[in-house]
C-alpha cells in the first residue's frame, strides 16, 4: 500500500538527494580548509576552522590569496567559490524552507523561509517541483565533483610547495 502518490515521492526524493549532493559538496570545501590550516598557517586568518558556508568562502579567499598560486588556479577558485555561493541560496530555498501549502499527489509544494538580518523576515512564498529540485540536487552534483577535484589539486600542489621550500631550505 503507497502512502503517498509517485509525484510526491519524487518530490521528497529529490529533497533526500539534495541533502546528499551538498554533503559531497561540503566534504570537498571541508577537506581544502583542513589543508590549508595544516599547511599554510591558516590560523592567521581565523582561529578556529569556520563552519557555516559563508565563512568557508570567505576564509577559503583569503588564504589563498595568500599562496603563491598559479593565476589560473586562484582564478579557477574565485569561480567556484561564486558557483557555490549562487547555489546555496536555492539549497537554503530547498532545506531551510518550510511547507505553507501542499496538495497531496502534486509533486510540488509552496515554500517560505525565514531571513535573519536585523529582523526576522518570512520570504515571499515561493513554489518548487520536483524537478527544480532535482536540478538543484544536479548542480549540486556538478559543484561537488569541482570542489573535490578543487581539494585533490591543492593537496597536490601543497605537496609541490612544499618540497620546493625544504630543497630550498637544504640548498
Amino acid at each position: 500500500m503507497a502512502y503517498t502518490s509517485q509525484s510526491d515521492e519524487s518530490f521528497f526524493g529529490a529533497i533526500g538527494r539534495m541533502t546528499i549532493s551538498w554533503a559531497y559538496l561540503e566534504l570537498g570545501l571541508d577537506w581544502t580548509i583542513n589543508n590549508l590550516y595544516l599547511h599554510f598557517n591558516a590560523v592567521e586568518v581565523e582561529k578556529q576552522q569556520p563552519r557555516n558556508l559563508d565563512r568557508k568562502l570567505a576564509f577559503m579567499r583569503a588564504v589563498i590569496k595568500r599562496m603563491p598560486l598559479p593565476e589560473e588556479f586562484a582564478r579557477g577558485f574565485a569561480l567556484l567559490f561564486e558557483s557555490i555561493k549562487s547555489a546555496a541560496e536555492t539549497r537554503h530555498d530547498i532545506i531551510h524552507g518550510f511547507i505553507i501549502k501542499h496538495e497531496d499527489g502534486t509533486g510540488e509544494a509552496t515554500f517560505s523561509r525565514i531571513i535573519r538580518g536585523e529582523q526576522w523576515l518570512p520570504k515571499s512564498p515561493y513554489k518548487l517541483t520536483a524537478r527544480d529540485i532535482m536540478e538543484a540536487a544536479i548542480e549540486a552534483d556538478r559543484l561537488s565533483s569541482k570542489t573535490l577535484k578543487m581539494a585533490a589539486e591543492l593537496q597536490d600542489l601543497i605537496d609541490e610547495l612544499r618540497q620546493q621550500r625544504d630543497a630550498q631550505a637544504q640548498s
